[in-house]
């Protein structure tokens, strides 16, 4: 689960920082890719206070591919993210992206992703994120994830906690995950296929607990003592305030175990 939602926030977000485009995927195609991409000239001043339209998510038929790897750089996942609408709110701005995501093993599947933006931060719906999990009868809760537009190095972020409900021969199972530690890093360098970029480094750490429902205090103790000898979780997101996330990279005991890049824009 928690890998799941870092991809799709990832793979949804993702658009190209302070960039030298280039056009072009990497690996084999999953998806069409698209012949050319659009190049995009931003910096982290081009975006004012309040200025929510200025963001490359919240500019309707925007569309951005992103590729996830596993820990030996072979391909995985290939999404396409497409902004389908935006609209005006009293605080800023809301945004649908309809996802689309295949990979080697499975069938193309499509989900909307729903974003909003109230001049001073950026923030990710969970459970819209989510919503694909709602039809095979799970529940999804919530913080939504936030992005400041004008931010900072040094900054801390708020925690986010989201948590998945499911029942399973008649007992339900609640597994919830805490992000913690969001740090705003220095200023990076970053190449992907789509381009090279300068992106804020913030890095996070992910914890996970699970309650299943009539669980005695001798299963708790079980539980509690897996939790304490699982691997450490942990994530680097590689961030631009005008356009959001252009890299994603999973630790697992400081091992990288996966990342997603932003390869393409249009």
């Amino acid at each position: 689960m928690k890998r799941n939602f870092f991809l799709s926030l990832a793979l949804c977000c993702a658009i190209a920082c302070n960039n030298e485009s280039k056009t072009g995927t990497s690996g084999d195609s999953l998806m069409t890719a698209p012949t050319t991409a659009t190049k995009v000239e931003t910096t982290s001043s081009s975006v004012l206070p309040g200025n929510c339209g200025s963001l490359l998510l919240f500019k309707k038929g925007t569309v951005i591919e992103a590729v996830s790897y596993n820990k030996d750089g072979e391909e995985t996942t290939r999404q396409s993210s497409t902004v389908l609408d935006i609209a005006a709110t009293a605080t800023g701005m809301t945004a649908e992206v309809e996802m689309k995501s295949s990979g080697i093993s499975k069938k193309e599947s499509s989900f909307i992703g729903k974003y909003s933006c109230d001049g001073k931060n950026f923030y990710a719906d969970l459970s819209s994120l989510f919503a694909n999990m709602d039809a095979k009868g799970a529940k999804i809760e919530g913080d939504p994830v936030s992005f400041p537009i004008n931010v900072t190095e040094g900054e801390t972020l708020p925690d986010v906690t989201y948590s998945m409900t499911v029942t399973k021969a008649g007992k339900q199972m609640k597994t919830t995950v805490h992000m913690k530690n969001r740090k705003v890093g220095a200023k990076e360098k970053i190449t992907t296929p789509a381009g090279t970029f300068n992106c804020y480094r913030i890095s996070s750490t992910s914890e996970a607990e699970v309650d299943i429902e009539g669980m005695d205090e001798k299963m708790k103790q079980i539980m509690k003592s897996m939790k304490n000898t699982m691997p450490k979780q942990s994530f680097v997101m590689f961030y631009d305030p005008a356009v959001t996330i252009v890299k994603v990279e999973m630790y697992s005991d400081d091992k990288l175990v996966s990342h997603s890049d932003v390869v393409a824009i249009r």
